[in-house]
């Protein structure tokens, strides 16, 4: 089932929320921010609301946006956020349930997942306390979200890695209290107020000057741009690490200070700590003390002056986007960069390909072959490839079938399996294959594909194969913007691995009746850079030789199209047949005409006409994609009909007024 089909939408779940009293508002994809602020929304952090009428404004302005909702008294609960170790390198989910075991198990509440794997559980704000945010100080990886603070909501997306979901959805649990062994823990850990942070007296021997570096590295972090936000944080933390290394500045306070400043431009929790510690631990090792400083820092108010000023949800404008226009006589003298292959005028590199065939056609066996020949620095079909690694994906086959074929393949070619170490092999028969998640926005990258596209960085292959298309491709294969955005999933892996990928695929019915081996939407023959097509030999309903197959190349936008190979299936593998010379090649012609009259007849039986000249009705272009074309191309049939209208078999037949005359052809009378 897919997920639009289970899953709430983001519009819908916020008016939910607003209805128990939870505070909403429209976060921007891939940020923990607003697109609204306190400034234009009478002072209400994040522009947060329970107003239905302003909830469907927000989101008929952003109908991209996620989900944010206010935690603290606000909404009345507060959330513990514990991540995951392969989510953010710390595993707070791990420490939370040694604690469970240790003290008993958690109420009844509202629970949720993280696209990363981590845990948000809802609890009742207690009366009485002052619950505050905070970034692992109750234990590594996990976090606080309390007064002052959001966190996404179910069906948040994450770009490139999932969707937030209820675990226990609101409406089937309500909130539950906090154990109280849990909330001794986050008020016990919880971090003075900031106006008593600026108060400490710190050693500095004159301690303007390492205040005024710290609020000027503050600034600098809260005005840096998207996308370079974490790497504005490390170097704040590494230069002020470096003050605190020389005794002029408190380590904590420099911590709390830059977490809460990371916080609030959007850095996400789990990186914000490790990057601190990293620039501190730098910095610390290069102590620097006044007399050491790179540049002077003009006079500024004391710290107090800033301990209740807290960093804004909302950042600060983008800069300008840099344009790369160029003109076209820059290139003027450069090296025109050649075409790279990996099977030249058949398989491009830095690309996708698609590779179809009817199920049972030996699609699979083909592609394994040539996945054999990239490794082994062999040939394919006749034809020269690249060598180079190889990642072979399978969700058909087993890893037995899989080492009987590599076995017949190697036995075929003369080759033992010492060939084959660059090649490796990923059987995901019985598993769940799918490269991609359908969410409501948009296809996102599933864990499976993190995996390959990490196998690919670490091996660099020539060629990637991943088989097949209906057990890979969660959505529906006629909806046009899910095939363009699946297929451009790929593309960029090829494109960061400067690899080749074939994704192998069925063809629809219209495609196998057709003979175009096209599948469903044509958005799929669209979005691909070249397109091979493997179908057996059919004469009048039935195949004479059930070991022959023809490859086609039916796209191909760098090289050219109808191109053929004929071959043979025997002893386990795909042998190409022999180009036809002399004889053989006149009795390839004979049998072209012979099948053109043939569909010739069957169409003027039919009392359907077809022209010489283009367009709809051309003859080669219509027999071609006939069912009894015996797997014959364009490109040959065309050349048949120019040798039976030189003969003068053929001949051109005109009807209708001079303004609208139409041409036909039809057999010569005998």
């Amino acid at each position: 089932m897919k997920i639009d089909q289970t899953m709430p939408t983001i519009l819908s779940a916020a008016l939910e929320c607003a209805e128990r009293g939870w505070h909403v508002f429209p976060a921007p994809l891939g940020t923990k921010k607003s697109h609204k602020s306190a400034q234009h929304s009478e002072g209400r952090a994040w522009g947060a609301t329970i107003d239905p009428a302003e909830i469907e404004r927000d989101w008929q302005q952003w109908p991209a946006a996620n989900l944010g909702i206010v935690t603290g008294p606000k909404s009345g609960f507060f959330v513990i956020d514990a991540d995951t170790e392969d989510g953010h390198g710390v595993d707070g989910v791990g420490t939370l349930r040694q604690w469970v075991e240790e003290h008993g198990p958690l109420p009844d509440t509202i629970e949720a997942h993280t696209p990363s794997g981590g845990w948000h559980i809802y609890f009742r704000y207690p009366e009485g306390a002052k619950v505050q945010n905070s970034e692992g100080r109750i234990a590594p990886g996990i976090d606080v979200r309390g007064d002052g603070g959001m966190v996404l909501g179910t069906p948040s997306v994450k770009p490139g890695t999932g969707f937030y979901r209820w675990k226990n959805p609101p409406g089937f649990f309500d909130l539950g209290e906090c154990p109280e062994w849990l909330l001794e823990k986050v008020l016990a850990a919880q971090k003075p107020k900031l106006s008593e942070r600026a108060s400490v007296r710190i050693d500095t021997g004159g301690n303007t000057w390492g205040d005024a570096a710290l609020r000027d590295e503050l600034a600098g972090l809260l005005s840096a741009p998207e996308g370079r936000r974490n790497g504005a944080l490390n170097h704040a933390a590494f230069k002020l690490g470096q003050i605190v290394g020389g005794g002029q500045l408190d380590e904590t306070l420099v911590r709390d200070r830059l977490a809460a400043a990371a916080q609030g431009v959007g850095l996400e929790p789990g990186e914000i700590g490790p990057t601190i510690q990293s620039g501190l631990t730098a910095g610390m090792a290069e102590p620097r003390r006044p007399q050491e400083r790179e540049q002077a820092h003009p006079p500024s108010p004391p710290l107090s002056a800033y301990a209740n000023e807290a960093p804004q949800p909302q950042s600060p404008p983008e800069p300008e986007r840099t344009s790369r226009f160029y003109s076209a006589s820059t290139l003027k003298g450069k090296r025109v960069p050649e075409r790279e292959w990996l099977v030249p005028d058949w398989v491009p590199s830095k690309t996708v390909t698609l590779f179809s065939g009817d199920g049972g056609t030996g699609k699979s066996l083909l592609a394994l072959q040539m996945a054999v020949a990239v490794a082994s620095g062999g040939g394919w079909l006749g034809l020269p490839v690249k060598a180079g690694r190889v990642i072979y994906m399978s969700a058909e086959d087993d890893d037995d079938e899989l080492h009987r074929r590599t076995d017949d393949i190697l036995r075929a070619n003369c080759r033992d399996y010492e060939d084959v170490e660059g090649l490796t092999l990923r059987s995901l028969a019985g598993e769940d294959a799918l490269l991609a998640v359908e969410t409501q926005l948009a296809l996102m990258q599933s864990a499976l594909f993190k995996e390959l596209e990490q196998r690919t960085a670490d091996e660099q292959p020539a060629l990637v194969v991943i088989d097949t298309l209906a057990d890979v491709y969660p959505a529906n294969e006629n909806d046009r913007a899910k095939v363009r955005q699946f297929i451009g999933i790929l593309r960029g892996l090829a494109l960061r691995q400067k690899c080749a990928v074939i994704l192998l695929g069925h063809p629809s019915l219209t495609g196998l009746n057709s003979g175009s081996g096209t599948s469903g939407s044509t958005a799929w023959n669209n979005s691909v850079r070249s397109r091979m097509y493997l179908h057996r030999i059919v004469e009048d309903g039935y195949e004479p030789d059930p070991n022959k197959r023809i490859l086609s190349s039916r796209k191909n936008n760098y090289g050219p199209t109808g191109t053929e190979i004929g071959m043979t299936w025997d002893a386990g593998v795909f042998k190409a047949d022999s180009k036809p010379t002399g004889l053989d090649r006149m009795s390839a012609n004979a049998r072209a005409e012979r099948i053109f009259l043939k569909l010739l007849s069957t169409f003027t039986a039919q009392g359907r006409r077809v022209n010489a000249k283009g367009g709809t009705n051309y003859a080669p272009k219509v027999f071609a994609a006939h069912p009894n074309s015996e797997g014959m191309t364009k490109r040959a049939l065309s050349a048949a009909m120019e040798s039976l209208l030189t003969s003068g078999k053929l001949v051109v037949m005109t009807e209708g007024p001079q303004s609208r005359r139409v041409s036909y052809i039809a057999e010569a009378d005998k």
